[in-house]
């Protein structure tokens, strides 16, 4: 029998084995507590910083077809707003000058819209993809996933046909390969014919500008434009545009 401790005196008294194994259990199951909270902390944290990547990922981005840097020369745009915006430039070509990505971008965004819209039997045979490619896409990316989107939502029946879509895609924009053009050997000024494109359209519907904007399929406003730029005037004598008699200055 153990004497009686003295004053101030310690003495090791051992667990039996069964509290032993207990404890050491109680401490395993705690570790592994411990760690399950900790993945599921992380997996929590990598999950807010997906999201917040996707968010970021899926923002409008400011874009523009104009030159800012010699916009910012001329004085015509700001240099700190310039720099503000100028996170990652990316100097991506207008989507006529890459027609080659125009059918995989309408599936694209064909196959997004149906899925948004819960229209997964809708289907758009390979036959109006022409329709798409030979489009000149004055709005580029944005006015192509705007036209696919409204197809998705507007289109009654399973398939999208000819008279589903829009106006200006129905129509037959005939092949460049029927413009008759011939290529001297000296070289040949791409802006001067251009400009002699402009005049011929204009004159051919009598300076009307709407109708010779249509005709080279594009907006008033860009014939408007590319007149100025090549100091195309018109005649005092020809008659006004629908829009000038719609909207007197």
């Amino acid at each position: 029998m153990d004497s009686p401790l003295a004053a101030g005196e310690l003495r090791r008294v051992d667990a039996p084995a069964d509290d032993a194994a207990r404890v050491d259990a109680d401490v395993s199951a705690l570790t592994d507590a411990m760690a399950l909270l900790l993945a599921a902390q992380f997996d929590a944290i990598k999950s807010r910083i997906n999201q917040a990547r996707q968010r970021y990922m899926e923002q409008e981005k400011p874009s523009t077809h104009r030159n800012l840097t010699a916009m910012i020369e001329d004085g015509t745009f700001r240099e700190d707003l310039y720099y503000r915006l100028s996170v990652i430039p990316l100097d991506l070509p207008p989507l006529r000058e890459r027609i080659d990505d125009v059918p995989e971008l309408v599936q694209h965004f064909f196959t997004k819209a149906k899925r948004r819209h819960e229209r997964e039997q809708l289907t758009m045979p390979d036959a109006l993809m022409s329709r798409f490619s030979n489009y000149r896409w004055p709005g580029n990316i944005r006015e192509l996933e705007n036209i696919i989107e409204r197809l998705v939502v507007l289109t009654e029946g399973d398939e999208i046909g000819v008279t589903d879509l829009p106006e200006h895609l129905r129509r037959e924009h005939p092949s460049v390969d029927m413009l008759s053009l011939e290529m001297p050997p000296q070289g040949i000024s791409l802006e001067a014919v251009e400009r002699e494109l402009m005049l011929r359209a204009l004159q051919k519907f009598n300076w009307n500008q709407t109708h010779a904007a249509k005709y080279l399929d594009i907006s008033r406003k860009a014939l408007m434009y590319r007149m100025e730029k090549h100091g195309i005037e018109k005649p005092a004598t020809a008659p006004a545009d629908e829009e000038d008699n719609d909207n007197p200055r």
